[in-house]
């Protein structure tokens, strides 16, 4: 090829690092580094070492099979950081191969790979596309277009209303993009407007103000700002007027709550009866002292049943089913069951709040974990948990978090978090 071309680019597959060391392998005879799904550490380690002149571009990163996508953001902070190695990668792939089938029920579904012939596995690798096979966008395509969006929002700054923009498109300025604000207070639009016109250069970066209003916040309200940019018509070839190309979500304050919350008055403290009681506001929090879990919150009626209990698994994505996830959480996965209670301190704060600190082994000596449990005046509570891993041969955790139950007269949950699709940005 080079023969033929002497300027064409060759890119061959280099299948990656070696297992287990930082060592890698590219190929004598191609311009560019492509192995296949190396990690975040691996490639910071191929972007600092001199050794290895050729730019890395992964041939495939992001495998999109099944509930998929996550560690996308980590990814492209590291290509961003070192722009001189690593340029960027393959998403493994755009569509999902399927066909409708119809269930006794009558009722349609995608069909996966073994139902369209002899194929004892099943090969769920069918799906692994960032569309449905229709084209309907999978959570993950949301997830990419998020991530890989060339006008960036940062360093937002709630006492002056700055905020920088960061253009990282490589040849175009801002000129063909319009931008706009919206304040929101729980959710409802109070505030918002245009901004002015930009003309930041490419791979440049400019700092505006947007004109918050300076009056009063609600109590215990939340407030949050998004900075918008959108596409002017013919900007871009085939995106409409107005699509939002980049946008950023910021906190401007946090629920100005607590001071209501402290006015409200101190927590009572019971430690008797084998259990620990915070009472304020109305609610009641009880840890059980044998346990170290809480046997129950209630305000007014019951809101959890029990829980608290340190869990590092969640349900496997058919990514994990493919490279053997659970057999390598398996610490991780029985630790849970194995945990052994070392202490429960009681503490009143000055401001009128209480916390309980509880402190658990895990895994027979593998680690440690301690949740604290903060009441404040007004019945609230903050819970934190803190994991210390004490075995150094433990792979890193899929999932940190407390296992809890509700009611089983609680027929709705919500989740509140970041949005507005499922997403781990």
């Amino acid at each position: 090829a080079k023969t033929r071309d002497p300027g064409r680019l060759i890119s061959y597959l280099g299948w990656g690092t070696y297992e287990g060391v930082q060592q890698h392998r590219p190929n004598w005879f191609a311009d560019i580094y492509a192995p296949m799904y190396d990690p975040v550490a691996k490639m910071i380690d191929y972007a600092t070492n001199w050794n290895y002149k050729q730019p890395m571009i992964q041939c495939e990163y992001a495998h999109m099979m099944g509930n998929s996508g996550g560690n996308l953001k980590e990814y492209w902070d590291t290509i961003y950081a070192y722009p001189d190695k690593l340029q960027g990668g393959f998403i493994w792939d755009w569509v999902d191969q399927s066909m409708f089938r119809t269930d006794k029920d009558g009722r349609r579904y995608w069909g996966d790979g073994g139902e369209y012939g002899p194929n004892p596995g099943g090969d769920i690798e069918f799906g692994d596309g960032l569309n449905q096979p229709d084209r309907t966008p999978n959570p993950h395509l949301y997830e990419v277009q998020k991530v890989l969006s060339p006008i960036r929002f940062e360093g937002f700054d709630p006492a002056t209303g700055r905020v920088t923009v960061r253009n990282r498109h490589d040849f175009r300025d801002l000129s063909g993009f319009d931008f706009d604000w919206v304040l929101e207070e729980d959710g409802v639009r109070v505030a918002g407007g245009a901004l002015p016109p930009l003309t930041t250069a490419a791979h440049a970066t400019e700092a505006i103000a947007l004109p918050l209003p300076t009056g009063p916040r609600r109590p215990g309200a939340e407030y949050f700002v998004t900075v918008r940019a959108r596409a002017k018509a013919g900007a871009i070839p085939l995106v409409p007027a107005d699509h939002v190309v980049g946008w950023e979500q910021f906190p401007v304050a946090a629920p100005t709550g607590r001071a209501a919350a402290t006015a409200a008055g101190p927590v009572t403290v019971r430690d008797a009866a084998g259990a620990v009681t915070l009472t304020a506001g109305g609610a009641t929090l009880v840890i059980d002292r044998k346990t170290g879990l809480v046997d129950r919150y209630a305000r007014g009626t019951t809101l959890l049943a029990q829980g608290g209990a340190p869990n590092f698994w969640r349900a496997e994505t058919d990514n994990d089913t493919l490279t053997g996830t659970a057999r390598e959480q398996e610490p991780w996965r029985s630790m849970s069951g194995t945990r052994q209670l070392r202490s429960i301190a009681v503490a009143k704060r000055a401001d009128g709040g209480a916390e309980v600190t509880v402190d658990f082994e895990m895994g027979a000596g593998a680690a440690r974990f301690v949740t604290t449990y903060a009441m404040d005046g007004a019945g609230g509570v903050a819970v934190t948990g803190e994991l210390t891993p004490l075995k150094s041969d433990l792979p890193p955790p899929v999932r940190v978090g407390l296992l809890w139950s509700l009611p089983t007269a609680m027929t709705t949950v919500e989740w509140y978090g970041r949005g507005p699709h499922e997403s781990y940005v």
